[in-house]
C-alpha cells in the first residue's frame, strides 16, 4: 500500500487492496509485536494527539501505539489548549505541525478534518470529527470481521441505534460496501435514521441494503454492530429506544456465530451481564486495535511498509 497522506475518510485509505494490505500488517503486529516494536526508535519522531472530544479507546489505544512504536507523543484536549482562549483549529494545527511528525485528530465540527488537512503540512488521521467519519475505528472493526469470520466478502451485518450520529458505523459502512456480497441492515431508533448519502454510497457500490425493526434482522446474520444514542448531540429530544436493546435473552435468539459487537462507550443499550458472551467480541476488539493503530501510524509515517 502506498503511504497515507492524510485518514479523514475511507476513501483515503484508497481501494479494497489498500485496506487488506493494512489488516494484514495489523495480523503481523498482533502476531509478532517484538518485531515491531520500536521501529521508530532513534528516529526523534513523534504524534500529537489533540482531542478536543473525552475519548478513552482511540485517544489512549495511540498511545499505546506509538509507544510501541518508539514515537513521542505529545498529549493536549481542550481542556489545556488555547482554544479556551479562541484559538482556531487552523492555527493550532500550524503550531503542532512544528512539534511533531503527525497529528491525531478528535472534534466536535464534522468539517474538522478538512480545515486541518488545508493547512497543515504533516499528515491528519482523524479519530472522529462532528457526525462524519471515525476511519481508525472501521479498521480496527473491519480487522476484527476478517479474522473472526475468515474474511468480510458475503457478510451480513446489522446495525442499530443512532445511525443518523454514529460516525464509527458510517465509516464501517464505507469500508463493508468495498466488498463482494454484502447485506447491511439498519435497524434505526426512530428519527436517527442512517442519512441518505450512505444508502446512495451503498446502491452504486451493489450493497444490499434494508432498513428493519429490531424484531426483523435476520436471526443468522454475521455480526450486530450496536450504537448507543448519542444523548449530548439531541439537545433533550426524546427519542424511543427500549426496543434498541440487546440483553442476553434477546442475544440468545441469534445464532451461537453472531458478533454482538459495539464500538464503546455504551450506554444501557447492552447490559454488563452479556459481557460474558463468547459473542460479545467489544472488548476484545478494543484491545486487538492496538496493532491496528500501529499500522495506521506505520502506514502514515514511514516511506516504506514491510512485513
Amino acid at each position: 500500500m502506498e503511504k497515507l497522506k492524510h485518514l479523514i475518510k475511507m476513501e483515503d485509505m484508497g481501494k479494497r487492496d489498500d485496506i487488506e494490505a493494512l489488516f494484514e500488517l495489523s495480523k503481523a503486529i498482533k502476531e509478532n509485536p517484538e518485531k515491531f516494536r520500536n521501529q521508530f526508535a532513534g528516529t526523534g519522531k513523534r504524534i500529537a494527539t489533540l482531542f478536543y472530544e473525552p475519548s478513552t479507546r482511540t485517544r489512549s489505544g495511540f498511545h499505546a501505539a506509538a509507544h510501541e512504536l518508539g514515537l513521542g507523543v505529545i498529549d493536549e484536549t481542550a481542556e489545556s489548549s488555547s482554544c479556551l482562549k479562541g484559538e482556531s483549529l487552523e492555527d493550532t494545527i500550524r503550531t503542532f505541525e512544528g512539534y511533531c511528525d503527525g497529528i491525531v485528530l478528535r472534534h466536535e465540527d464534522t468539517k474538522a478534518g478538512n480545515r486541518a488537512t488545508a493547512v497543515a503540512s504533516v499528515p491528519i488521521i482523524s479519530a472522529g470529527c462532528g457526525k462524519g467519519e471515525h476511519p481508525p475505528q472501521a479498521l480496527l472493526e473491519g480487522f476484527a470481521l476478517n479474522e473472526k469470520k475468515g474474511k468480510i466478502d458475503g457478510l451480513g451485518v446489522a446495525f442499530e441505534g443512532d445511525l443518523k450520529n454514529s460516525r464509527t458505523a458510517h465509516s464501517l459502512i464505507k469500508l463493508l460496501s468495498l466488498y463482494k456480497d454484502i447485506t447491511i441492515h439498519c435497524s434505526s431508533v426512530p428519527g436517527l435514521e442512517l442519512p441518505k448519502e450512505y444508502v446512495k454510497l451503498m446502491e452504486e457500490r451493489g450493497t444490499s441494503f434494508s432498513q428493519c425493526s429490531p424484531q426483523d434482522i435476520p436471526r443468522d446474520v454475521d455480526a450486530i454492530y450496536m450504537t448507543r444514542v448519542k444523548q449530548e448531540l439531541l439537545k433533550n429530544k426524546k427519542h424511543d429506544t427500549q426496543r434498541y436493546f440487546m440483553d442476553q435473552k434477546r442475544l440468545d435468539t441469534f445464532s451461537k456465530d453472531t458478533l454482538l459487537m459495539h464500538p464503546l462507550p455504551r450506554n444501557a443499550e447492552i447490559p454488563s451481564s452479556v459481557d460474558k458472551d463468547p459473542r460479545a467480541v467489544y472488548f476484545k476488539v478494543a484491545r486487538d486495535g492496538v496493532p491496528t493503530k500501529q499500522a495506521i501510524l506505520m502506514a502514515t509515517l514511514q516511506d516504506e511498509l514491510s512485513l
